[in-house]
């Protein structure tokens, strides 16, 4: 198989479950193209052990050299697929973000399901892959601190998600009169607030945050109900009928 028909074979496997860890979807894919040059199979012990340094030490302190000794290569074969250790992080962090935005958007839901239960079900989907890959996570906030042209980057995926979510909401109801741009902004807010929330969930676990989240809402399913109500009442300006709220007594209150 050449090069060009084994990307071809890596592209077209679908995206992983949220509850895997990208490494061994990655893995996974690799075992799954059969035909691999030498070359291919140098280039992917590389990418492998990419992932693992990422996850276990981050992008600033891991080393060219560790990534090396992981895949069993040298450093003048290593920079005949990497230019750096910038562009090596930069490939895998990409494609662990394509693999994220190959999932439907919350908002785009099978026949039969409710949009609250495509919210929750994106939504518990992040969090789960945010942690089982907290690593990757901390690392896509440290390239793009550090490093402009992976900021741009970033916030361009960050962008493109955003724009699926408002244009499938817009496609539920195509009789509101409400501008993309208001819901776009509703996204990025909303994607904003569950960003902030798993980092420190996951990545610097606040422990004020990861004890108020034990007590109020302890498990993942719990977690993404709790959020995903307010994901519903800000682009929908209401209560979902298949969810119960844990601020109701608080909402009936106000509401006298």
């Amino acid at each position: 198989m050449s090069r060009r028909a084994a990307s071809r074979a890596r592209a077209a496997r679908p995206s992983a479950p949220s509850g895997v860890a990208f490494r061994d979807t990655v893995a996974g894919r690799q075992r799954a193209v059969t035909g691999r040059t030498k070359g291919e199979r140098t280039r992917d012990r590389i990418f492998l052990a990419t992932i693992d340094l990422l996850n276990e030490v981050g992008y600033r302190e891991m080393k060219v050299s560790d990534v090396c000794a992981r895949a069993e290569v040298t450093p003048p074969v290593l920079y005949l697929y990497f230019e750096n250790k910038l562009a090596l992080t930069t490939a895998v962090l990409r494609a662990f973000l394509d693999d994220f935005l190959a999932r439907p958007a919350s908002t785009e839901r099978p026949t039969g399901r409710s949009a609250y239960a495509a919210i929750h079900a994106a939504n518990r989907d992040w969090i789960a892959a945010a942690r089982r890959n907290a690593g990757l996570v901390r690392c896509l906030l440290q390239l793009a601190d550090d490093e402009p042209t992976f900021a741009r980057l970033f916030a361009d995926a960050n962008d493109q998600w955003y724009r699926r979510i408002s244009a499938a909401v817009l496609h539920r109801f195509p009789a509101a009169r409400v501008r993309e741009t208001d819901v776009r902004l509703v996204a990025y807010a909303l994607g904003g607030m569950m960003d902030e929330l798993v980092r420190k969930l996951f990545t610097t676990r606040d422990p004020h945050l990861v004890s108020l989240v034990a007590e109020v809402a302890p498990t993942d399913e719990a977690f993404a109900e709790f959020v995903s109500l307010l994901w519903y009442r800000a682009l929908y300006a209401a209560d979902p009928l298949d969810a119960r709220s844990p601020l109701g007594p608080l909402a009936r209150a106000a509401a006298r």
